[in-house]
């Protein structure tokens, strides 16, 4: 099983995540534009104008330059920059929620793993030792039918323990697969 570290480093290269890097370069091209917007250059135009009432034909030019007189695009540029900051935010909200996530499930699988560990190499071979030296018992005549039955019985159960916790094992790898979007199974 992978590292913890491993593992956020590779949750933080989720596309969830990588979509917010996007978003961010779409925000500052944003910004850019709304500040190329705000200075405005020199316009200069020629064209050709025919009147009619003489039939004569000219040429125009034309010459435009706008005058400093306030900031321009002041809203649009503000704008910009708090989407792009409230992209960052939301990135930053999401990461520490998926790290979060993970920690905890985490957690959980090293607390599984251990707790299928225990049932299979000390629990099951308890049992099942248990369960021989009643079933001698019985056989001998020493324990009643009711006593072997009961044994059989806390044996099945245990088992079905041992099966749920690896079921629970397998979810929560699963959970962790998906948050990170790697496959932690070798």
């Amino acid at each position: 099983m992978r590292s913890y570290d491993e593992l956020l480093a590779a949750l933080e290269a989720t596309p969830d995540l990588a979509r917010y890097l996007s978003e961010a370069r779409l925000r500052d091209a944003e910004i850019a534009l709304a500040i190329a917007g705000r200075r405005q250059g020199l316009q200069i135009g020629a064209g050709v104008r025919r009147l009619e009432q003489t039939r004569d034909t000219g040429l125009v030019f034309s010459f435009q330059m706008p005058l400093p007189v306030g900031d321009r695009n002041q809203g649009l540029i503000a704008e910009a920059e708090a989407r792009r900051e409230g992209a960052a935010a939301e990135r930053e909200a999401t990461l520490i929620k998926a790290r979060t996530q993970l920690f905890g499930y985490y957690r959980e699988l090293l607390d599984r793993q251990r707790q299928v560990g225990l049932i299979r190499e000390k629990a099951l071979p308890r049992m099942e030792s248990a369960l021989a030296h009643t079933d001698y018992a019985y056989e001998r005549g020493r324990y009643s039918y009711l006593e072997l039955v009961d044994a059989q019985r806390e044996l099945l159960e245990l088992k079905r323990e041992a099966i749920e916790a690896a079921a629970q094992y397998h979810f929560t790898l699963i959970e962790i697969e998906r948050l990170t979007g790697n496959g932690l199974s070798r």
